[in-house]
């Protein structure tokens, strides 16, 4: 009806008589298990913990946690200590004493490959940067200073993910004085977010749809190539994570007597370009038709 329990040493027995069944423990066996599983249960905080305990100091310290973006640059300050100034910096890819030497300062700077390190000792900063960052470049890294025994290091995680454009920005290249001299207008175009490589093209807005007019960032413009009255323009940024378009350029050309004069205007609104603490410009271009 029950279970009755048998000892033997170290060895217990278990009968079930109703299910014919009996189940022998080792004490050895039981114990190995139950360390086995405590172990698998506390790896991932393990890992931490180590990292936690790794020869760090006071004296040299970082943002603990950094993110960049695929085909773009980040840069790193690592404070450290005055009485470090003379000592030489190091950038290292792990976080351990195995860690693997990627740049370090040889006269206050250093480079290898994508990556890059100045030393401030002025300021008690180093810096590092990173170039043309790749998801693989996701990892832990150190700051780093050798001192003779034990160095000083500081660990810090990067995480490098892919991000999609932002909304271009539109600029103008022309000179102040370019209504006086006489010329072409250039806008420039540029996303300053998502990963690279990002792709531009110029688009005219027409009666009949869309015509592209430039594939790179910059727009020319000048009289010989207005047909109409008004012309619309706009820029578009792409990566592989999508599309995003910029304001529109608004172009109102004059013509009287053989002279032609345009007016450019962005999101509405016109400056004097003399006056103007924006990068939205009014420029008024003659063309004089006629050699003098």
């Amino acid at each position: 009806m029950g279970q009755s329990r048998k000892r033997v040493e170290e060895v217990a027995i278990l009968e079930y008589p109703l299910q014919y069944l009996h189940t022998v423990f080792h004490k050895e066996i039981i114990f190995l298990c139950e360390l086995l599983i405590s172990l698998v249960n506390k790896s991932m905080w393990i890992s931490n913990l180590l990292i936690s305990f790794l020869p760090v100091s006071g004296a040299l310290w970082a943002q603990k946690h950094v993110r960049g973006v695929v085909g773009r640059v980040i840069t790193i300050d690592c404070h450290y200590e005055a009485k470090y100034h003379s000592h030489t910096k190091y950038w290292c890819h792990g976080w351990t004493d195995l860690c693997s030497v990627l740049v370090e300062t040889k006269r206050q700077h250093g480079r290898s490959g994508r990556v890059s390190i100045t030393d401030y000792p002025e300021r008690g900063i180093f810096t590092v940067t990173m170039e043309d960052l790749r998801s693989g470049d996701t990892g832990w890294y150190s700051c780093g200073i050798s001192i003779p025994g034990v160095d000083t290091r500081f660990n810090l995680e990067l995480k490098v993910n892919d991000e999609p454009v932002s909304v271009p920005v539109l600029r103008y290249l022309s000179p102040a004085n370019v209504s006086r001299l006489g010329g072409s207008v250039s806008v420039s175009c540029e996303s300053f977010q998502g990963s690279l490589p990002i792709q531009y093209s110029w688009y005219e807005q027409t009666s009949s749809g869309h015509r592209q007019v430039s594939g790179n960032k910059e727009l020319t413009l000048h009289c010989q190539s207005f047909n109409h009255q008004h012309h619309q323009y706009y820029c578009k940024a792409s990566n592989w994570l999508g599309a995003k378009s910029s304001a529109t350029v608004h172009v109102t050309v004059f013509n009287n007597r053989g002279i032609c004069n345009y007016v450019t205007e962005i999101n509405g609104t016109i400056n004097d370009m003399k006056r103007s603490r924006t990068f939205y410009l009014l420029v008024l271009i003659r063309f004089h038709l006629c050699i003098f």
